[in-house]
């Protein structure tokens, strides 16, 4: 029996798609996977006459989605074409149709998830998303039927995002600006020319809360997560960052705090060097998951790009055609799960806390004070003769766990304080 399969658009990750299936190795390994042979027999453009990289041969291509929408020997439908809107409503009538879905769009799925699996669930059909968070990562099926599945996943952290990841990166090694390594990144086609989904945050955000949906059995909605960019972020912070014994990345995070509540954010945080995520470099993605009995696993990988995408959008292919040829469901994730998500005020985390001080005696009792009024507890401060100039210096301070309301009151009273001059920074710290 022939699987065969619609791909709605021939973009960037459309087009790495189609040009997997047409080398014989890939085929065969693709073939050998999926238990059977496929074919695909449609593909859905915007532009016939286009002049694409990879040609299309006569007939293959369409601009008519109902052309495949009605064609019952379609089973599997592709959905790559980007624009969030049109994809949910091809998404959606072909799930309605009975049909299988792969997509890679984290947008769509965080915002309409829910309506999307209802008509799956309708059907009996499925929607496969494991090219949507982390590109080549594949972790989805873990998190669903796999290995992480049967655990108590207490805390997911991650980097998923590879401008961003790329930008830190560089300006560490370099010692550049920001900007100057935003123009290197989309020279070499690591940022977008308007790269503000990506420096912003958001980008990341859509994909947390995709990826926390799955780990802790919640519909997690994308505005109740706590964003920061990287535009902030500077050559001092990342020079400090090193004199600490840390690194800077934008890390997305989901855990369970004290008041067993899920704590969403995203946002640059100082991680600590010898901890995982800090020897993720340049564009590569990395998801770290904690849990019982599993204790720590994490999975890495390229985070984008056409190929990385496509060879996770072709294991969601072989998984639909194996369920197809055995008449065996996939299985769907379930978000019946109890938990309340966090404001950000209640988010619990190591802080550290940048401070242009009086350089006289008196200004550590004063600052130590704050915070003991705050109810925080100091665990490091570093205070270097390199920033001494005009009678005033710069002081880093880390905390042990604090919640962020208290970080706010602690701030507030510091700028309050006669010895202090400015607050220049503050970040979250992982361990």
């Amino acid at each position: 029996m022939t699987v065969r399969i619609a791909v709605l658009g021939a973009g960037v990750v459309g087009s790495s798609v189609l040009r997997l299936a047409g080398r014989s190795y890939s085929r065969f390994k693709l073939e050998e996977a999926a238990g059977g042979s496929f074919e695909i027999k449609r593909v859905l453009v915007r532009n016939l006459k286009k002049q694409r990289e990879l040609p299309l041969p006569e007939g293959y291509a369409t601009t008519d989605f109902a052309e495949i929408l009605s064609d019952p020997e379609i089973q599997i439908v592709v959905s790559l074409v980007g624009d969030t809107e049109a994809e949910l409503n091809y998404c959606l009538a072909s799930l309605r149709a009975g049909k299988v879905v792969v997509t890679a769009n984290k947008v769509m799925l965080a915002k309409y998830g829910p309506e999307l699996f209802k008509a799956a669930r309708q059907s009996g059909s499925a929607l496969l998303f494991e090219a949507a968070v982390g590109g080549g990562i594949p972790f989805v099926d873990a998190l669903i039927s796999g290995r992480l599945a049967v655990n108590d996943i207490t805390s997911v952290q991650a980097i998923i995002n590879g401008t961003t990841n790329f930008i830190l990166t560089k300006m560490v090694e370099n010692g550049a600006s920001y900007n100057d390594v935003l123009l290197e990144a989309q020279q070499l086609g690591f940022a977008e020319p308007d790269p503000s989904f990506d420096v912003g945050g958001q980008d990341a955000a859509f994909k947390l809360a995709v990826l926390a949906s799955l780990t802790f059995g919640i519909w997690v909605d994308v505005e109740s997560i706590h964003v920061e960019g990287i535009t902030d972020v500077s050559e001092k912070d990342l020079w400090f960052a090193t004199k600490l014994g840390y690194t800077i990345k934008l890390i997305a995070s989901a855990s369970r705090n004290s008041l067993d509540e899920l704590d969403l954010w995203v946002a640059p945080a100082l991680v600590k060097k010898g901890h995982f995520l800090a020897s993720v470099g340049g564009a590569t993605n990395a998801i770290m998951f904690e849990g019982s009995p599993i204790g720590s696993v994490v999975y890495q990988g390229p985070g984008a790009g056409g190929d990385p995408t496509a060879a996770s959008v072709w294991s969601d292919i072989a998984k639909a055609a194996r369920s197809i040829l055995s008449n065996q469901a996939i299985p769907l994730p379930r978000f019946d799960q109890e938990l309340e998500v966090c404001s950000s005020q209640n988010s619990e985390s190591h802080y550290a806390i940048r401070v242009m001080v009086k350089d006289e005696i008196g200004v550590t009792r004063d600052v130590g004070g704050v915070f003991a009024d705050a109810g925080i507890s100091i665990d490091q401060m570093l205070q270097l003769d390199e920033t001494k100039r005009d009678g005033e210096a710069e002081a880093v301070f880390t905390t042990n766990t604090a919640m962020r309301a208290n970080i706010i009151t602690a701030i507030t009273q510091l700028k309050a304080l006669p010895t202090c001059r400015d607050i220049t920074s503050f970040m979250r710290v992982i361990q």
